[in-house]
């Protein structure tokens, strides 16, 4: 009776208040009928046409709010927000609104504190990068479609050293296709993170690469880059990250954790020649890397500080790992090397501490003496793309420090995060490239596993079957909150006459219009659609519908810990916690 009347005052609550849309900010409409950039005011019945116009409008703070269309030709976006008020230019609907691309700081100006969220960039054969970002600090980009282009920006020196003034870049959450080369960037302390890079095509002269990198302080993790095929490259050499100082750039700094490389020549490729220390200090690990195709997973020529630990390099032709050349030094341990020609190469003067690695169907090469050696690491199928231990593993605690050797933890880890572009629950729950929802990774997970949520809102709910018993989850360290949410988006609106209408397979318990209470619909059983009573264009806005009676039931399993999670928008009681089950909601 308690949870009974519980769920009574949820929904009441939810159905009693009702207000009206709230304000759309700064809107961009090409295609309504009132749009101009003369007359218009960024409302939604009198919205700009261009976004040029509504960025010109915008202050510190506000979001420009750009509805479907193709908006032309690349663009300069020429102001600056300010800590914690940044400028926001945001696609309405994810990737229908498309443009040539975006340059963040024009004539030399030192933009600050912007956010690019949601567009599609396609360009065209003719008109460079996507976006161009040379100079700017605290720049978002988010969330993205690039197609035949990327993300750019060229490298200011002073005498033979690389001063570029770009910082605090982090460019997450995008999808990158069909061009030749995917981020070329130079600066300070960027963050490429939870990205796809799908498919790299040479369509003339010149190279191919995924990243090439120039500056101080970048961090490479969460990605998963593969799909390219040698058809289409021609004879382009592709690295996953590449760094030359023959130009004067540097690269000092560099981490690079946690990604998942498929399809290529060189995982990293770096060569410093100069006199003068322009490269130092790598780290890689917990990298998945392998390319049947490829040459190396490791390349670093004269740069010091090295560090490659906990990888897994498996099914590349020639070397693993190779430090070569005067000032090249490192340290190589805790590796899984397996079918490549050599495991590891030090040569031309370099130095390298090497052990605790695991080498099978390799010669060890300059690997030394405290290795495991034509060990098989027993993966569970690395034809089939699962790198994961085996529970008879020799890997298992046989690293330095007593971990597992090898780029994944035993016990198995398994990471979900929804808004990855490389997310699938057919996959195996990498970091790189993650389960798509939690109940993917509750269907393998076993006692003493772990599942980690990256921060966002996840729109299911937690329903493990007993075979879950003894499974934690928890958020990924320093993320966002996580939030289960029993309400699902409304999309795919369409408009008749004056009325928005949007599929949606059964009437829901309540629905939210940017997470506040909303009355203003109807529900077309026959035709499965929840019709919008106003006319005011419902895209401006996030819908949700709540489906969902709780976020969390663990009736079904004991000794299930689940820790540092919210709820949000459930019919009823939030949480069933059954029997032996721990729970901590922030």
């Amino acid at each position: 009776m308690r949870r009974e009347l519980a769920s009574l005052i949820v929904l009441a609550f939810l159905l009693s208040v009702v207000e009206p849309l709230p304000a759309a900010d700064i809107v961009v409409d090409i295609q309504h009928p009132a749009a101009s950039d003369d007359t218009g005011d960024g409302s939604p019945e009198k919205p700009f046409k261009s976004i040029r116009a509504a960025f010109g409008r915008a202050t510190p703070g506000d979001t420009v709010l750009v509805m479907p269309g193709d908006y032309g030709a690349k663009m300069d976006l020429h102001k600056s927000g300010e800590k914690d008020k940044p400028i926001v230019v945001r696609s309405a609907v994810p990737h229908e609104a498309r443009i040539a691309g975006f340059d963040v700081a024009p004539w030399n100006r030192n933009n600050s504190f912007l956010r690019i969220e949601g567009f599609t960039f396609a360009p065209g054969e003719t008109q460079g990068a996507g976006i161009d970002i040379s100079l700017g600090d605290h720049i978002d980009i988010v969330g993205n479609r690039f197609i035949r282009c990327g993300i750019g920006g060229g490298r200011i020196r002073k005498g033979s050293e690389d001063v570029s003034q770009a910082r605090h870049i982090r460019i997450a959450y995008n999808y990158m296709t069909d061009m030749a080369i995917a981020i070329s960037i130079a600066g300070h302390d960027f963050t490429i993170e939870s990205n796809e890079i799908f498919s790299l095509k040479l369509r003339g002269p010149g190279d191919a690469d995924h990243a090439r990198l120039f500056g101080i302080g970048h961090t490479v993790r969460y990605n998963y880059f593969h799909g390219t095929q040698p058809a289409n490259i021609g004879k382009a050499h592709v690295d996953i990250v590449q760094f030359f100082d023959q130009n004067g750039d540097i690269l000092r700094d560099l981490t690079v954790h946690d990604n998942v490389f498929f399809d290529f020549h060189q995982m990293f490729m770096a060569t410093a020649l100069k006199a003068e220390p322009h490269a130092a200090n790598m780290t890689f690990t917990r990298n998945i890397a392998s390319s049947p195709w490829g040459a190396w997973g490791v390349c670093a020529a004269g740069i010091p500080g090295v560090k490659v630990f906990n990888n897994t390099f498996h099914d590349i032709i020639w070397y693993g790992t190779g430090i070569s050349r005067q000032r090249g030094e490192g340290v190589i341990q805790n590796n899984i090397y397996s079918k490549i020609n050599q495991a590891v190469q030090i040569d031309q003067g370099a130095t390298a501490v090497c052990d605790h690695n695991l080498i099978f169907q390799a010669k060890p090469g300059d690997a030394g003496k405290d290795n495991l050696v034509d060990v098989d690491p027993k993966m569970v199928d690395p034809a089939g793309g699962n790198f994961r231990l085996a529970p008879d593993s020799p890997a298992i605690g046989a690293g330095v420090g007593k971990v597992a050797i090898g780029a994944l933890d035993y016990p198995n880890v398994y990471y979900v995060d929804p808004r990855h572009p490389g997310a699938a629950d057919d996959g195996f729950g990498y970091a790189g490239r993650p389960y798509r929802t939690i109940a993917a990774a509750m269907a393998v997970a076993r006692k003493g596993e772990t599942i980690l949520l990256r921060g966002g809102t996840y729109r299911e709910a937690i329903v493990p079957a007993a075979t879950a018993a003894g499974v934690v989850i928890q958020p990924m360290k320093d993320q966002e909150p996580v939030v289960i949410s029993g309400a699902d988006l409304i999309a795919g609106w369409t408009k008749t006459g004056d009325m928005w209408s949007a599929p949606l397979a059964a009437k829901p318990t309540a629905v939210l219009c940017d997470g506040a209470p909303w009355t203003g619909f109807t529900y077309d059983e026959d035709k499965k659609q929840l019709v919008m009573t106003g006319a005011e264009d419902p895209r401006l806005h996030t819908f949700e519908a709540v489906v969902r009676e709780r976020a969390i039931d663990l009736t079904n399993v004991r000794g299930l810990t689940i820790r540092n999670v919210r709820t949000a928008h459930t019919a009823g009681d939030p949480v069933a916690s059954g029997e032996d089950n721990h729970i901590t909601l922030e």
